[in-house]
């Protein structure tokens, strides 16, 4: 089992319980990938750089889980599973129990190497472009597959959790609705 937490450098007070919950995580005997993803592929270059070689689970830098939820999302059978977060005020981020008219998240969800390999890195991976992977990952398994299990549980999403960051959020989410 691969685990990798990409983060970025901004925003750090909105990723404090993440650094505290991988600190946990990393004492508990899980081995964590961690990497800044500061430049715009970076986070598509991780992805595509670990694609293929085991389980994989992708813990994004603002997404809280507890140990049990880790410990959950590990054990879990299903080839392909998530946790949903919070996104704005209304929205939340199941994955694939929405339809393409809305955002899609990695956030805190496990591949097995089998879905990895039934849908390889050169289907999402596009070079230079790096805005939407999640969705470039989700739709072809959502085809193949059908939707994700969604554990039951929603985590913690510390994503700009001001009004003007949830606003900002909402205008997102509603511009993806639309198009």
């Amino acid at each position: 089992m691969i685990i990798l937490h990409p983060w970025s450098s901004g925003r750090t007070g909105d990723k404090l319980e993440t650094w505290r919950t991988v600190a946990k995580a990393r004492d508990a005997g899980y081995d964590i990938v961690s990497r800044n993803i500061n430049r715009p592929m970076d986070y598509a270059d991780l992805l595509k750089e670990f694609w293929g070689k085991d389980d994989l689970i992708v813990w994004e830098d603002d997404k809280v889980p507890t140990m049990a939820d880790l410990k959950e999302l590990v054990e879990c059978r299903h080839a392909y599973c998530c946790f949903p977060h919070p996104v704005s005020f209304y929205f939340y981020t199941p994955m694939s129990l929405w339809t393409d008219r809305f955002p899609y998240s990695l956030g805190f969800v496990k591949f097995s190497r089998l879905v990895q390999e039934k849908i390889p890195s050169s289907t999402w991976y596009k070079e230079g472009k790096h805005f939407g992977v999640d969705r470039m990952i989700e739709e072809p398994m959502i085809a193949q597959f059908g939707p994700m299990h969604l554990h039951r549980r929603m985590i913690r999403h510390n994503h700009n959790r001001s009004l003007k960051g949830r606003l900002g959020g909402l205008k997102y989410q509603l511009s993806q609705a639309m198009r």
